[in-house]
């Protein structure tokens, strides 16, 4: 006999807030919220078996803090321009550091613009920019950008992180407000690849897994010494 869940009951990082909140002659199913917040209507038997034991939040936590320490190996202690990286300021969103300038100050830069030779300097004209400055180092960002693609592939953009318009957690998922459903898709030289619309964040998250072990394993693996040197 199937064990009857009430309300309250845990299970793995769900709590059960409405329990059998399914019709009669279904799957009995109950609303459970995650500790992270996220509300889900369950199957009892997932529950039960273990099947399900959160809304997958960790694994993308992880996914991301792998994704960031990736890119404070290329930024912390290095300098670009005046700016000399000394720590990140944020978790979420884009990759911004405390940088401190040759004249002392401190600043916050996004890690893109120091990439990209856009920002060299605590912003003090008077202190560091002329245009032949500027036009220096603009042009080293050009520089660099160029090294980076190969095969009609930037390595950078492959090993990066999420971008400020994702908001499902994962990049390459998106969700479809209108379905409820989730979309999976991956871009590699210059083509974009649909590969489905899934039930679950989950699924999805495992389509776009499953396609960068297909298509940017291969190129990463390849060009291993140049992306240790970007």
């Amino acid at each position: 006999m199937e064990r009857k869940i009430k309300n309250g009951d845990k299970f793995g990082e769900w709590t059960v807030i409405k329990a059998y909140s399914s019709t009669k002659g279904t799957r009995r199913k109950s609303i459970c919220r995650c500790s992270c917040g996220v509300e889900r209507e369950l199957d009892n038997r997932n529950l039960l078996n273990g099947q399900t034991k959160s809304c997958g939040h960790k694994r993308v936590e992880n996914i991301t803090k792998a994704r960031y320490a990736k890119t404070d190996k290329r930024f912390i202690g290095k300098t670009f321009g005046e700016l000399t990286v000394i720590e990140r300021v944020n978790n979420k969103g884009r990759t911004r550091y405390k940088c401190k300038c040759s004249c002392g100050k401190e600043v916050e830069v996004i890690a893109s613009n120091l990439e990209r030779g856009l920002q060299v300097s605590c912003g003090d004209y008077r202190k560091h920019r002329t245009e032949e400055h500027l036009e220096k180092f603009l042009s080293e960002g050009r520089k660099k950008l160029d090294e980076k693609l190969v095969e009609d592939t930037n390595l950078y953009l492959l090993d990066s992180g999420l971008s400020k318009n994702n908001t499902s957690g994962c990049r390459g998922v998106y969700l479809i407000k209108k379905s409820g459903r989730y979309r999976a898709a991956i871009n590699f030289q210059k083509q974009y690849h649909n590969l489905g619309t899934f039930k679950t964040f989950e699924e999805a998250v495992e389509a776009r897994k499953a396609a960068e072990e297909k298509y940017f394993k291969p190129m990463l693996e390849k060009y291993k010494d140049e992306i240790e040197n970007i």
